[in-house]
């Protein structure tokens, strides 16, 4: 069976093995901010955005916060 995600943000980091805990610390934001992005109640800025490519190490999701930016 698959797993389903949310958003893109939450596949990223799970993607990178890390909890919701250790990632917001390591983008120094709240746990809180980042379940947010997460489950699509606010987009993240892309600063944000590109601190989570390089901690997450996943380039795609900087196409696909582009992508989903301009169709929103």
């Amino acid at each position: 069976m698959s797993k389903r995600y949310r958003t893109i943000y939450q596949l990223a980091r799970n993607t990178a093995g890390l909890t919701q805990l250790v990632a917001a610390e390591m983008l120094n934001i709240s746990v809180r901010s980042l379940g947010d992005y997460e489950l699509g109640n606010t987009v993240p800025h892309s600063d944000i955005v590109a601190d989570m490519i390089k901690i997450y190490g996943t380039k795609w999701l900087g196409y696909e916060h582009l992508r989903q930016s301009k169709l929103g």
